[in-house]
């Protein structure tokens, strides 16, 4: 479960403490100044990043929603994002750092007053019950999976995979490029690629070997 934090320079500071606090609650936080590493090329890791959050926090203040910059790319590539999910499932939360006029094209989400009193407690209550409630959607595999690597003749390496179980854990719900499924007499191993922003997972029909890639 990845949380990705927008914020104007200017906000850096709040935006900062809002990171510092998602993570002190045990969630997984993403922010440019703290996960953008050394000779990365940053743009490309933002949208990136983007594309695979499950969460998009806007923090929006006066400076920030009046002014070009970042703050309106990163809002943009959201807000694109936010036309591939269900209405039902909450994406971006706007949260605004000072009394400041929600941008036009964010009206019609509910947003959180971070600034007002018990702002900081709402805002990671809704995370906290969104992810919840998002975890709870993704399935599980009935069958016991193998928790050690199956040999495949063909495969002398097994660089960037990992077996996964299914029955100990959440699966992930980011979707991965290629996913390898083995079932051998009702038990069942997955193959799961990695990625910079963390593990992928492939859910596919008993009868498929290979999915490339998968709908959620």
């Amino acid at each position: 479960m990845s949380i990705f934090i927008s914020y104007g320079r200017e906000d850096r500071s709040l935006a900062l403490e809002i990171y510092e606090l998602l993570c002190h609650k045990g969630l997984s936080a993403w922010i440019d100044v703290r996960d953008l590493q050394p000779g990365q090329i940053w743009e490309s890791q933002i949208d990136k990043a983007i594309q695979n959050c499950e969460i998009f926090v806007a923090c929006l203040s006066s400076s920030s929603v009046s002014k070009r910059g970042f703050v309106q790319s990163e809002l943009q590539c959201a807000l694109k994002v936010l036309e591939t999910i269900p209405e039902d499932q909450v994406f971006l939360i706007p949260v605004r750092l000072d009394n400041c006029e929600a941008p036009a094209r964010l009206v019609h989400l509910h947003w959180v007053d971070y600034f007002a009193p018990g702002g900081r407690d709402k805002l990671v209550e809704a995370i906290e019950r969104y992810t919840a409630s998002s975890a709870s959607k993704v399935p599980r595999i009935a069958e016991p999976a193998l928790e050690q690597l199956i040999i495949q003749p063909h495969r002398t390496e097994y660089v960037n995979f990992m077996v996964f179980n299914p029955e100990s854990a959440t699966l992930p719900r980011e979707i991965p490029e290629h996913s390898f499924l083995h079932h051998t007499g009702g038990i069942v191993a997955i193959l799961f690629r990695s990625k910079r922003s963390g593990w992928t997972r492939g859910i596919s029909p008993r009868n498929s070997h290979h999915i490339s890639p998968m709908a959620k």
